[in-house]
């Protein structure tokens, strides 16, 4: 930890060249304190430049709160952080590496510009031009309440009582509610799970109901690799979504389209239409968000890098889209980098997923900037598609980063269960008295407060 000294902020403090090495095991990182003079919103000014000209992405807490990221293209970069609503007062900034080799010169704290509500005009249509009615409902009611409103969220697993799952009747115990939208994933319904190990789902059904109930549904898929899983003691079956849960070469795939990891690719994606007809068929509109988290490598279909990567979204698109007419779908981007975002014309929504830690409710107002700034053409909406503590819904206000919705992740992000072994609220992530200000808040929209009017209903 290198320890610079207090500072005025109308000065950059100079760091003599402080290298940040993010392939490094000890996370180095460099700190330094501030004295801001007034209350208000700021940006960081980082001149940087990455040692090998390659990406990369840094981590900024203050005061140990994560705040937000210092990202570039490593081309000789001064990258802006900014909308950071700081207190009057002395604070610590770290700046710590997440992904490659960084030279950080130096380091300015500036005032910000005042908010620009333009960042909420977003591209009007769908990018299917042949959007399902009820699509194109859900895609008007997000654009029309982008930057006034925010949806609430909630990952679900396990079934319980009356509302079906352990997270919504935690919530509803705690709240008196229950959330906009729930999240499902494919994970279990279809593919290498299904047909090899014999997994059952009802997160398709779940998603369903609950959409008759009033609701709308959000779905991933963490896709088991559709072939060369290790299957050993240290990577079990049901861990094949993971890189290192296989030998699975997307790159190789894709370069060989009579190849059988080509044609098992292609088989996993028709069966997911298969799985998903049902939501066709009664044109129940899904936020559809595949081939999350790409950037971090963790998932198969993000090892071999970017292009590949978007390539399989093209093809999925393809296949879904202009192959089974899949038109009740709005696509959800949430590659977490610009280099991997496949374009405008294939994203109708940009996601991010942060997990800032254990009641830190900032709202990630960085974070917001960079996904709204991925477009090179028209604005998206963007959305907070996977969070672990619930944000501030005041300081969301305050701040501007109105995301289109967020959605908590399941277990014990939501739910623990006491001596008894009831159900309850959790309060380990995000205290109780967060939860039911967002879901009284104004600004907020619950389950009760969906007032969509669908086609033909």
């Amino acid at each position: 930890m290198i320890k610079i000294p207090a500072n005025d902020i109308t000065g950059a403090p100079r760091f003599s060249g402080v290298l940040l090495n993010g392939n490094e095991a000890d996370g180095k990182a460099l700190s330094f304190t501030a004295d801001i003079p007034s209350t208000g919103h700021y940006r960081l000014i980082v001149n940087c430049h990455a040692l090998d000209g390659k990406r990369f992405t840094s981590r900024l807490d203050i005061d140990g709160v994560r705040a937000g990221n210092v990202e570039g293209d490593g081309k000789g970069d001064s990258v802006r952080v900014g909308r950071l609503y700081i207190e009057k007062g002395s604070h610590t900034f770290t700046i710590s590496q997440y992904f490659g080799l960084l030279l950080i010169e130096s380091v300015a704290i500036e005032e910000d510009d005042p908010l620009d509500r333009s960042i909420f005009d977003v591209d009007p249509e769908p990018i299917n031009k042949n959007a399902s009615p009820n699509a194109r409902i859900l895609y008007n009611y997000l654009r029309e309440n982008y930057g006034k409103k925010v949806l609430t969220g909630q990952t679900t697993s396990g079934t319980m009582d009356e509302w079906g799952q352990k997270e919504l009747e935690a919530i509803h115990q705690a709240t008196g509610k229950l959330p906009a939208i729930i999240a499902v994933d494919l994970i279990d319904a279809c593919a290498t799970r299904k047909h090899v190990y014999g997994t059952d789902s009802r997160d398709v059904q779940r998603g369903i109901d609950y959409f008759n109930y009033g609701g709308l549904v959000t779905i991933a898929w963490h896709w088991n690799a559709p072939m060369h899983q290790k299957l050993t003691k240290e990577h079990m079956w049901w861990s094949g979504f993971y890189t290192e849960a296989s030998t699975f070469s997307l790159k190789d795939a894709l370069a060989d389209k009579e190849s059988p990891e080509f044609k098992a690719i292609v088989a996993d994606i028709e069966d997911a239409c298969e799985v998903l007809r049902p939501y066709k068929e009664q044109d129940i509109p899904v936020l559809w968000r595949p081939l999350h988290e790409a950037a971090g490598g963790w998932f198969w279909w993000g090892a071999c890098g970017p292009e590949p990567c978007i390539e399989l979204w093209n093809l999925m698109y393809d296949i879904m889209v202009n192959k089974h007419g899949m038109n009740n779908l709005l696509w959800v981007w949430n590659g977490q980098h610009p280099d991997w975002y496949p374009g405008d014309d294939k994203v109708d929504i940009i996601g991010a997923d942060i997990y800032a830690g254990k009641h830190v409710y900032h709202p990630q107002n960085s974070w917001f900037q960079i996904c709204a700034d991925y477009p090179s053409k028209t604005r998206k909406i963007v959305a907070f598609t996977e969070n672990g503590t619930i944000p501030d819904i005041d300081q969301m206000v305050r701040d501007g980063s109105m995301w289109s919705w967020y959605c908590t992740w399941c277990g014990h992000y939501a739910y623990t269960t006491d001596d008894s072994g009831k159900v309850v609220y959790n309060e380990e992530y995000t205290e109780k008295d967060v939860i039911v200000k967002m879901y009284n808040h104004p600004d907020v929209i619950t389950l009760d407060k969906l007032d969509i009017k669908w086609n033909g209903k």
